[in-house]
């Protein structure tokens, strides 16, 4: 058995070794696909970014979607680098970006331009990728990456005699987005619309864009746009699906760096954080050191003692998997921090977060971020509160705007979990105010609504069944979704109303979610003695749906 002990405080602990505990961190952990027949594996991808960042970038092998993710192992084809806002397999991409090179006759559609390689040829760290790919024409390129949290820098270098070019891909398939070449600042930049859960939740964030531009160091030799493998040459502009632009470099260039800035905002956001995160004074090595301190900050945080090798991978692995979200959603430029809401569909000022899988994350992760993210949990909640104010709700599943996603307003849970640790450095009095609407005001047309998981059309779900709870002590069977976990559910956030009630000195309002949080009692067969949803009328039922990813053990 090994053990650990941890330091709360702003200085590096003395690493064990001159590379501390990020050398343990084996981000391919998690990316193999142990279960062909069905599709599911554990969901992990490879990514380079600091913690929390905005935008991760991975090696792309197969095209995500709600379901995959954009990296599995067991693939051995590169089909370039996705700068990917996908929180998790489950959830849908957003405003993603692909960049992939080439050589000798320009590829772009994605099935055409893969490029084969090994995992004997691929060195991945949070803070930096590396893999060597098949060029197709007899030569190697070397592809590499590293990111901070809004912009990064790939690099590519071309072992072979023929013409290099660079592809970047801005929409996939059904998706419009625009894209456009500047030979004369050697950039690219456009947008991407996309949002694969757009159908889910209440909020269709009508104005989002993903935002990106490119920078290069190498002058352009030729260029052209592209949707599919349809070849525009000589084109500046370009619109409509499955569209990218490429551009081609001499012959003789043999390493062209891409600088990349990504916003939710606008282009000069975008070149904002290219500016700020990754100017062109730095290098990919100076960026790639400078990504490392920031996960060394929080890595080394924790030392192991009596523990072997493969035991301590898999902790600074899982370690390094939970620094990743919620994610950062604001963006900086020289007159404040700001952020899309697409709530509201504007532009607000403040510090903002997004995927948030609270029901998830809130029985451990949020304990642990608590720990080990001490300084960003105010913000965070923050965050939350103004989704509150822009949407009526807090979060439940929030990936951009809310999706509906599983259940439970534990949004409760975090906020009180925090305040008991000494967290009060946001907007206290709305604190309570969302948590008790959440807990009170059944969303709308909850008698008439089954609120199924990922119901398209309707509104935010909030406590789906409250209508019928208040009268019954629990939540009706078949007449709303997962009734029986609701139940439960329910009056666990009940409970954490109670403590944050204490906390803020709502103290009637405390004893009645104490006596409320007891309706768990009220689904608890003494016969079968078991947890059992039961209907309006007050018999059980059985029927697994009742359950949410679970059965009555």
């Amino acid at each position: 058995m090994f053990i650990f002990s941890f330091l709360l405080c702003n200085h590096l602990i003395s690493a064990k070794s001159s590379n501390g505990n990020i050398q343990y961190v084996d981000p391919i952990i998690g990316t193999d696909n142990v279960f062909p027949n069905n599709g599911n594996y554990a969901g992990m991808i490879p990514t380079v970014g600091i913690p929390f960042a905005f935008t991760r970038w991975t090696p792309l092998t197969q095209e995500n979607v709600v379901g995959s993710c954009p990296y599995v192992y067991q693939d051995d084809t590169f089909h370039g680098f996705l700068g990917t806002h996908q929180p998790a397999q489950w959830m849908g991409e957003s405003g993603e970006i692909a960049i992939s090179p080439g050589t000798g006759d320009v590829k772009t559609a994605f099935h055409q331009r893969g490029l084969k390689f090994s995992h004997d040829d691929e060195v991945s760290t949070p803070n930096y990728y590396k893999v060597i790919l098949n060029s197709l024409n007899n030569g190697n390129i070397i592809a590499e990456a590293t990111a901070v949290s809004r912009s990064a820098i790939l690099r590519f270098t071309f072992q072979d005699d023929e013409v290099p070019y660079v592809v970047v891909q801005a929409t996939r398939k059904s998706i419009n987005g625009e894209i456009t070449i500047d030979p004369k600042n050697r950039e690219i930049y456009g947008y991407n619309p996309e949002r694969q859960d757009s159908v889910l939740g209440p909020s269709p964030a009508i104005y989002f864009r993903g935002y990106f531009v490119a920078q290069f160091d190498q002058d352009f030799d030729s260029w052209g746009t592209a949707n599919g493998d349809t070849l525009s040459e000589n084109t500046l502009n370009g619109n409509g699906t499955i569209l990218s632009a490429y551009v081609r470099f001499p012959k003789d260039v043999k390493t062209i760096n891409v600088r990349v800035g990504i916003s939710y905002i606008s282009y000069d956001f975008a070149r904002e954080s290219l500016q700020r995160e990754t100017s062109t004074s730095l290098t990919l090595e100076d960026v790639s050191k400078l990504v490392e301190l920031e996960w060394s900050k929080k890595l080394d945080l924790i030392q192991i003692t009596n523990a072997t090798n493969d035991e301590l991978k898999i902790f600074y692995t899982a370690m390094y998997h939970a620094l990743q979200y919620p994610c950062e959603m604001m963006e900086i430029n020289s007159t404040g921090t700001f952020y899309y809401s697409g709530f509201d569909n504007s532009i607000h000022s403040g510090i903002a977060y997004t995927g948030y899988s609270i029901w998830d994350t809130f029985r451990a992760e949020w304990g642990f971020l608590n720990l080990f993210a001490p300084e960003r949990i105010n913000d965070m909640i923050q965050s939350m509160l103004q989704t509150y104010e822009q949407s009526g709700r807090l979060p439940i599943w929030q990936n951009i705007v809310e999706t509906n996603i599983m259940i439970g307003t534990h949004s409760s849970s975090l906020i009180a979990e925090s305040l008991s640790k000494g967290f009060n450095n946001f907007n206290l009095e709305l604190a309570w105010e969302a948590i008790y609407k959440d807990a009170m005001i059944p969303p709308d047309n909850d008698l008439t609504t089954y609120y199924g998981d990922r119901q398209e059309g309707v509104g935010n779900e909030a406590r789906a069944g409250l209508t019928r709870e208040f009268d019954l002590g629990y939540v009706a069977a078949i007449l709303t979704s997962e009734a029986g976990s609701r139940t439960l559910e329910y009056a666990y956030d009940d409970y954490t109303v109670g403590v944050a009630a204490t906390l803020l000195n709502h103290k009637d309002e405390a004893q009645y979610f104490f006596d409320r949080s007891k309706n768990y009692k009220n689904i608890f067969n003494n016969d079968t003695m078991f947890m059992e949803a039961r209907y309006e009328n007050g018999t059980w039922c059985s029927n697994p749906t009742t359950w949410t990813e679970a059965t009555d053990w």
